[in-house]
């Protein structure tokens, strides 16, 4: 753990920015943190800051006022980008990792990792689940909450329109891809004689979803 607090605590929240407000050189050293959804996070982060201080003397957590989601949370980090104050670690939903890349804010934390010598992945952090954090090539971020989306489907619908099995028989996984799930949806909703109810999900969740399900 010691290069990656010296790296902006990055096992803690998702993202190490780059161009973050220099860190004082004093005695001690203090990395300003930036989440959003408090309402869930709160007491989660508070225990985070006890548990990380306790195991890294000498390095203090500052966290900035959490905002009220992902989306106000971005358009804040892009103002704090023009002026060079974003925070050193910033919490941010999946589905803006690739415009944090675009724009070169965040630090690759390969170089971290392996001066830790460690892959983290006896911490949970699986080769796929790694994947989420990836942009441009580069690690820019580790995933801190994942939601996973479950599908449900309605049987008596899905028979309707000649689909008669929803998992491979031989290996019980589902033998149905994310383009033929479109392709169903489309010909179950015509197949409806009554209104069809979508149930969305926020964004950035289909992404992990799938990515973490690919094994890569």
């Amino acid at each position: 753990m010691k290069a990656l607090s010296k790296g902006a605590a990055a096992i803690a929240v998702a993202v190490a920015l780059g161009g973050a407000s220099p860190v004082a050189m004093a005695k001690d050293v203090e990395l300003t943190v930036q989440y959003s959804q408090p309402q869930i996070f709160d007491g989660v982060f508070a225990a985070l800051k006890k548990e990380f201080e306790a195991e890294n003397p000498g390095i203090k957590i500052a966290f900035r006022g959490p905002h009220k989601d992902y989306g106000a949370g971005l358009q804040a980090l892009l103002r704090e980008a023009t002026i060079g104050d974003m925070p050193h670690v910033y919490y941010l939903g999946l589905s803006h990792l690739s415009t944090v890349a675009d724009r070169g804010l965040a630090v690759d934390l390969s170089p971290l990792m392996q001066a830790d010598g460690t892959t983290f992945e006896a911490k949970g952090w699986t080769p796929s689940l790694q994947t989420l954090g990836q942009a441009r090539g580069k690690q820019l971020a580790l995933p801190f909450a994942v939601s996973m989306p479950v599908v449900y489907l309605n049987g008596d619908l899905i028979r309707q329109v000649g689909e008669t099995r929803t998992r491979c028989r031989a290996t019980g996984t589902p033998s149905w891809t994310w383009p033929g799930k479109s392709g169903r949806s489309v010909r179950t909703t015509r197949a409806s004689t009554r209104p069809i109810r979508p149930v969305g999900t926020a964004p950035g969740t289909s992404r992990a979803s799938t990515s973490a399900m690919a094994g890569k």
